[in-house]
């Protein structure tokens, strides 16, 4: 694996840029980052012009690899023209939307399926000349990779890449590390009561970032019925929370989590995990959650709808419609309070290991990887 910067002491990842050069690129990225700021007409979205120039390609052409895997590569890791010399096969796993998109790496407009065309901004328009840059540099198929259905039919809509091989491979998860714990001993841990009913909701920028959906957990909490006690709500992903999501739910905030096993456990610690997102190319923590026994509730329009099975491992709800979540929230709660839960919890357990463990999604990548080597 070869990366910008190295961060964990792992003999198989290597930093081919000495720090030196390494130390003057990142300087000149934040500059580019202050002009993208500048010009872009979505302030919430990161974007990324990559057009610093880079020799990845230089490196590849010389290394005995047979296939260029790339992943996340932007914050002028590689440049959108030094991605299109690369001379050998390339495998390119989405992590985001970037890759068939301008600049932006998330997008609810579209413009990605025009080429931004008609799209009426002012002046310069900084995802038209970024997407333009692409399909000027991007003339060989890469072959994508998309971890779910979702992600994979924007690909095809997409003008820049829509006649390229896409496969769908989910993103992989280790099922030991997040697996089932015994409930009552894991909320005495967070000092929880063990006979409590509990939600739990968490992304990074959990509460400041629109696309994971918090104005609408608000909106939900405060139409959800339940049979019996009101459930407290867990949330994680913040510093701190600014206010409760609704009046009358009392909030646990567990701040930013870099540990597995502490999370792992929070996840285990819940009766029902939230994922309210608008956008989700994949949902890692939905599946991080049904790995560790625990039912997730969310909308159906993105990936989440590979991952929840309505009905058995959770509840999909209609895209941004309040009332339907609402309703799978607290049908949810009141399976896993009753003679439901242990079964809803071994499916949602079951349905990761056989789709998500590590040795499965690693085997779709063996075959893929042959698959390519085959075509030359």
């Amino acid at each position: 694996m070869w990366v910008l910067d190295k961060q964990l002491p792992d003999p198989l990842i290597s930093e081919p840029i000495p720090r030196r050069l390494l130390k003057r690129r990142k300087k000149l990225a934040l500059v580019v980052g202050r002009i993208a700021r500048a010009l872009r007409h979505d302030k919430t979205v990161l974007h990324s012009p990559a057009v610093l120039p880079s020799n990845w390609s230089g490196r590849l052409a010389h290394s005995d690899t047979d296939i260029a895997h790339l992943h996340w590569i932007c914050f002028e890791m590689a440049s959108i023209a030094d991605i299109g010399r690369i001379s050998k096969p390339i495998v390119w796993t989405l992590h985001d939307m970037w890759a068939f998109s301008g600049a932006a790496h998330t997008s609810e407009e579209g413009g990605w399926r025009t080429g931004y065309l008609g799209e009426g901004h002012r002046g310069f328009d900084l995802d038209r000349f970024v997407w333009n840059h692409k399909r000027r540099h991007w003339r060989r198929p890469m072959h994508i990779v998309c971890p779910s259905t979702w992600m994979a039919g924007c690909v095809q809509q997409s003008p820049l890449m829509r006649d390229w091989p896409v496969t769908v491979i989910p993103n992989p998860i280790d099922v030991d590390v997040w697996r089932p714990r015994d409930q009552r001993e894991v909320r005495q841990g967070f000092n929880l009561d063990p006979d409590g009913a509990y939600l739990l909701y968490g992304a990074l920028s959990s509460t400041s970032d629109p696309r994971k959906g918090y104005a609408l957990l608000q909106e939900a909490l405060a139409q959800a019925k339940f049979e019996h006690e009101r459930p407290q709500l867990l949330v994680f992903g913040n510093a701190q929370g600014e206010e409760p999501p609704v009046p009358g739910y009392d909030v646990t905030y567990f701040g930013h989590i870099t540990d597995d096993d502490r999370l792992s456990r929070l996840y285990a610690a819940a009766d029902v995990m939230i994922v309210p997102s608008r956008l989700e190319p994949f949902g890692q923590t939905a599946s991080e959650a049904m790995a560790c026994g625990t039912p997730v509730v969310a909308f159906g329009n993105t990936g989440l709808a590979d991952i929840v099975s309505h009905g058995e491992t959770g509840y999909l709800a209609r895209a941004f419609d309040t009332s339907d979540l609402a309703d799978g929230i607290s049908s949810m709660v009141s399976h896993m309070r009753g003679a439901k839960g242990p079964e809803i919890r071994a499916k949602a357990r079951t349905r990761v290991v056989e789709s998500f463990a590590s040795s499965v999604v690693g085997a779709q990548y063996a075959e893929l990887y042959s698959s390519v080597v085959s075509q030359g």
